[in-house]
C-alpha cells in the first residue's frame, strides 16, 4: 500500500470518527434536552424561567460542540472558545440576576400569603 493510500485511508477513518462523535454527542443533547423538558416547574415564574435558561443553556452547549467540531485550525477553536465564553458569561449574569428578582417575588408572595393567613 502506497503512502498516499495510507494517508488517505486514515483521513476517511478520522471523518468517520469524527461524523460518529458528532451523532453521539447529539444524541446525548436530545437526551439532556428532553430531560430537561419532563422537569415539572410547579407552574411558578422561578421554576418557568430556570427550566427555559436551563434549555437554552443544553442548545447553546450543542451548538457549541458543533462549532469546535467542524473548526479548521487551532485558532478557530480558540475563537469559537473565547466566543463561546463571553456569550455564556454575559448569559449567566443575566440569568442570574432574573431568577434572583423572581426568586424574590415568589418568597415575598409566599410571605404575604402566610399573613393573610394569620390575619
Amino acid at each position: 500500500m502506497a503512502l498516499a493510500d495510507i494517508q488517505t485511508t486514515a483521513v476517511e477513518t478520522i471523518e468517520r470518527s469524527k461524523e460518529e462523535t458528532r451523532r453521539i454527542v447529539d444524541s446525548y443533547f436530545d437526551f439532556l434536552q428532553k430531560a430537561i423538558s419532563s422537569i415539572p416547574t410547579g407552574g411558578t415564574q422561578f421554576g418557568e424561567k430556570l427550566k427555559s435558561y436551563s434549555q437554552t443553556n443544553v442548545e447553546t452547549a450543542r451548538d457549541y460542540m458543533r462549532k469546535v467540531s467542524r473548526a479548521k485550525d487551532f485558532g478557530e477553536v480558540l475563537r469559537i472558545q473565547g466566543d463561546f465564553a463571553r456569550t455564556q458569561f454575559n448569559a449567566f449574569n443575566g440569568q442570574a440576576f432574573d431568577l434572583s428578582e423572581a426568586y424574590t417575588k415568589r418568597a415575598i408572595d409566599s410571605l404575604n400569603t402566610s399573613f393573610k393567613k394569620v390575619a
